[in-house]
């Protein structure tokens, strides 16, 4: 449901977004001149693209605003609610991830060093509201991360 290649949609430059698909994905390629085309056909689509571009520069201005104000602990708590509510999956003993993510994709996501973030899963482990094994990450208290992350 997301578009790459922006945010030049209709120039010949190389593309500015990216994205790895974490899971069997199809993608639809259009051409510059092509999309430009069907805009100019269809005034919803263009529509459809102006409203994909506000939101997505939103999602870059808050990401900016977080790193810039937030402690890497909390950037870090935040990451994993998103993942929560993204990719979780309610079983009895917490929020499962259901994407394998390293602690290198974690420490990009957060601006902070894959050695920060593995001690700071390793704090939240210890403190058991996390639990993370190989591959795999499991919220065991969602209501408790969520504290933390409104108490700063």
């Amino acid at each position: 449901g997301h578009f790459i290649g922006g945010p030049d949609v209709f120039a010949q430059t190389p593309n500015m977004w990216s994205a790895v698909a974490i899971r069997d994905s199809s993608l639809l390629l259009l051409p510059s001149a092509t999309l430009r085309a069907l805009c100019a056909q269809i005034p919803n689509l263009a529509l459809g693209l102006i409203e994909a571009m506000v939101f997505k520069g939103r999602c870059y201005a808050a990401m900016a605003q977080m790193l810039g104000t937030r402690t890497a602990g909390e950037r870090m708590m935040r990451v994993l609610l998103m993942l929560a509510e993204i990719y979780g999956i309610r079983t009895e003993a917490g929020v499962a991830i259901a994407v394998p993510i390293t602690h290198e994709e974690i420490s990009h996501m957060v601006g902070a060093t894959r050695q920060w973030v593995t001690m700071g899963l390793k704090r939240l482990q210890s403190e058991g509201i996390i639990e993370v094994s190989r591959g795999k990450l499991l919220i065991r208290d969602l209501d408790l991360l969520a504290g933390l992350v409104t108490e700063h």
